[in-house]
């Protein structure tokens, strides 16, 4: 399967575009490469494989067997955008091992990072008493049985200074 000019973007979240991409899939496994893509404006490149595990059973027969590896290569992208963090830079980042466990490792040089926390000067007019408090930052969550599995050991690293903004007054209306 090859694509090309795809575009996929995550609803409030990133958004790739103009990526180019081939699926194979085969008794020896599966195989997918993406890249180059856009992501926020910087180059994104994924390369992704699943082959059977020790039994040799096809991978849609024991998929949690399966050996995973799986590397995201990127420059200048854009990392995580909400309403109060945006960050870009490079990622170096490989994940493999089996869905039981696997091991996240690599590297994200942040080029520009910023958080701002913002302060309404009008009251939430929606919540029933007391103060209405945002969750903080939450930079992602991998719920369930995936999500224990995941062992990570990524060095985050600035290039510049990270620049954080509190007091930052809002007079929206909610």
């Amino acid at each position: 399967l090859r694509a090309r000019g795809l575009t996929v973007a995550v609803p409030g979240g990133i958004r790739i575009s103009d990526a180019e991409g081939d699926a194979r899939l085969d008794q020896k496994g599966l195989t997918l490469q993406v890249g180059p893509a856009l992501l926020g404006g910087g180059t994104v490149q994924l390369d992704a494989g699943a082959t059977p595990g020790p039994s040799g059973t096809p991978l849609w027969m024991l998929p949690e067997d399966a050996a995973i590896d799986l590397h995201l290569r990127g420059q200048e992208a854009l990392l995580a955008t909400s309403r109060s963090v945006r960050a870009r830079g490079a990622v170096d980042v490989r994940v493999a091992g089996t869905l039981k466990r696997l091991d996240a490792t690599g590297h994200v040089d942040l080029t520009s990072a910023r958080f701002a926390q913002r302060i309404s000067l009008l009251p939430d007019l929606r919540s029933a008493g007391g103060l209405a408090t945002e969750s903080g930052v939450v930079p992602f969550r991998i719920p369930g049985p995936l999500g224990q599995a995941l062992r990570f050991d990524i060095a985050v690293r600035t290039t510049r200074d990270l620049e954080v903004r509190t007091g930052v007054f809002n007079a929206d209306l909610n």
